[in-house]
């Protein structure tokens, strides 16, 4: 009983051959971490060859910049913030219920969703004069 507990585990633990197709895009990563940086490297890691060829040509010879998370979340909140209250119709203390994390959210959004829904109605017109 022993030995094949132990055969079954050593089973589980051994390596399979890697594929071709695995090896070269191995080859590909290290290529791109040792080429960009570990910056566009990381980015290649998560997104994969197939995103990250269209991210290049896309963004070829640009420069981006990415905003901090803290910027990433305050949109977040901003677009909820305006779902709620210009989609849903919920009044700010529905709103608050809703992002219960957010302090004063009324003081802190109220001119914000006013500034994106003048930006979404003139985007909408341009649309709609097309």
């Amino acid at each position: 009983m022993n030995n094949l507990w132990e055969e079954s585990l050593l089973k589980a633990f051994e390596e399979t051959p890697k594929s071709d197709t695995e090896i070269l895009l191995g080859i590909l990563t290290i290529v791109v971490f040792n080429r960009f940086g570990n910056d566009l490297g990381m980015l290649y890691k998560i997104v994969g060859m197939e995103k990250f060829s269209k991210i290049t040509e896309y963004f070829s010879n640009k420069t981006l910049r990415f905003p901090e998370a803290g910027e990433l979340r305050q949109a977040l909140v901003l677009a909820l913030t305006y779902y709620y209250k210009n989609v849903k119709g919920m009044d700010w203390t529905e709103v608050q219920k809703q992002l219960p994390y957010e302090r004063d959210l009324p003081l802190h959004m109220g001119k914000r969703i006013a500034s994106l829904n003048r930006t979404i109605k003139k985007q909408l017109e341009g649309l709609l004069s097309e």
